[in-house]
Order: C-alpha cells, then structure tokens, then sequence
C-alpha cells in the first residue's frame, strides 16, 4: 500500500519526538513512510521530495526539525499539499553561541504560541483537453497568527504555492512540462524573531518566483519506472521561503524506480 503520510525530520537525532507520529499512523492503519531530510545539508533531496510528493500519493507531511528549523518551511514552498511542522527544542547546555569556522553563529530555538489560528486553502483541476492530453492546476493558500497580544503573524507560513502543467500520456510513457510558482511574502508577514530567516529577505520581503520543468515517465516493467528530467529550464535564481540557501540552478536527473 502506498503511504499516505510523510514524516520527515531533519536529523535522525529528531526520532524521539517524531517517531509518535509513527505510532499514532500504526495503531490508525494509515500506511506512512518516514525519511531524514536535511534543508541545509541536502537541500536536492528535500527539493526533489517536495516536488514530487504530490504525484507520488502523499497526502500530507510532517516534517520537523531542531535548531534553525528551516525544514517545514522550505517543504511547504515547493508542494502543494498540506505541510505541519513540528518544533523541536535543541538544548547546547545553555549556549547562545557556536564558533563555526572561526566565526561565532548565534543559536536560536522555537517556541509554540499559547494559543494561534492556521487558516488556508487548497484547490486542484484537472481536465482533459483532447486525446491523451490533460491539463492540471494546483494552488495552495496559507494563513496563520497568534491569539497573544497584538497577534502577531505566525512563523513559517508560506506565501502562496502552485503547480500547473500540461501532461501527455500514452500505453507507458507520459511527458509533463509544468510550471511552479509561489507569491511574494511581505517583510509585514514574517513571524516575530528570527524564526523565518528575516535577515535572508529583501527590503519588502521575500519575492515571487516561478520555475519551468520537463518530466517524463517510461513503464519499462510492471515494478519497473524509469523517470527522467529538466529542472529549472531556464536557470532561474531564487530563494525558497526561510531558506537561507539558494535554489538548484538547472539540472538533469535520471532515476530508476523498482517496486519488490
């Protein structure tokens, strides 16, 4: 069976916490699966992930990670579907700095609001133009802010995310060229603190972008998928939400998928 739900945490260090997600999917009977992904040690991985969550059955993902936590946020940016991320509290006995190749970085930590409101909206069309051919769009919508004093806007939502492609299958092959796309966020909308990299965003925030891509699928075999592709045709610079890390530039993948 297909998992439905992804857990994803930036470090193996993060299971002990997100390993009750784990418990919660067995005892429920939703089939899950649980991958270590890291925004800032593997950010081709978690891109590729994200990109591909969607079409690959996940329903939603949660995703959590300690320190700078950049990983919920970074996910979400680049998927359509539903992301909640989970803090998780780092501890370096007391230390509010690390020296890190001579220079000392300063050491920050989550901390959950008492009491906040998460609002959002998600469409998706898919409609067939003419033979062999379908036309789909997605789009992903995200509101959050704290009940506390002057309620302040939450951290790591992300601005607003789609997908729109144009898809030809036929017998084992299908070809997809798609666009993705995310709205600006406005400097206004950052959570309080340092949570959503503010010192990574532009005067008035973090700007739209969009990338164009080109998939392709061959069935070679009932449990064999050959997949290969352009990311980022046009070589496009942008920065994801709170990453402080630029995206990949153009690139070509090739992958083998075996299914046992």
């Amino acid at each position: 069976m297909k998992p439905l739900v992804s857990i994803i945490m930036g470090s193996t260090s993060d299971w002990p916490v997100m390993k009750k997600a784990a418990i919660f999917f067995e005892e429920m009977g939703i089939p899950f699966e649980v991958n270590a992904l890291s925004a800032h040690r593997t950010p081709e991985e978690v891109e590729f992930f994200a990109k591909n969550a969607s079409k690959n059955g996940i329903k939603v993902v949660i995703a959590g990670a300690g320190m700078a936590a950049h990983l919920p946020g970074v996910i979400a940016a680049m998927t359509p579907i539903p992301v909640i991320g989970v803090p998780i509290k780092a501890s370096l006995d007391g230390l509010d700095s690390l020296e890190v190749d001579g220079a000392f970085s300063r050491i920050q930590r989550n901390e959950n609001s008492g009491n906040a409101i998460i609002r959002g909206s998600a469409f998706e069309v898919s409609y067939p133009i003419v033979d062999h051919m379908t036309f789909k769009t997605s789009l992903n919508f995200t509101k959050g802010f704290s009940l506390e004093s002057n309620n302040p806007p939450l951290a790591h939502i992300p601005p607003t995310f789609g997908k729109t492609s144009l898809v030809y299958s036929k017998n084992k092959w299908s070809l997809e060229a798609y666009a993705l796309y995310s709205g600006a966020k406005n400097i206004d909308d950052y959570g309080p603190g340092s949570t959503d990299n503010i010192q990574e965003a532009l005067g008035h925030g973090t700007p739209s972008w969009w990338t164009l891509n080109l998939e392709s699928h061959i069935l070679m075999h009932a449990n064999l998928n050959l997949q290969l592709g352009v990311s980022n045709i046009f070589d496009l610079h942008y920065k994801s939400f709170a990453s402080g890390i630029s995206a990949p530039g153009r690139g070509a993948y090739l992958t083998l998928h075996a299914t046992f």
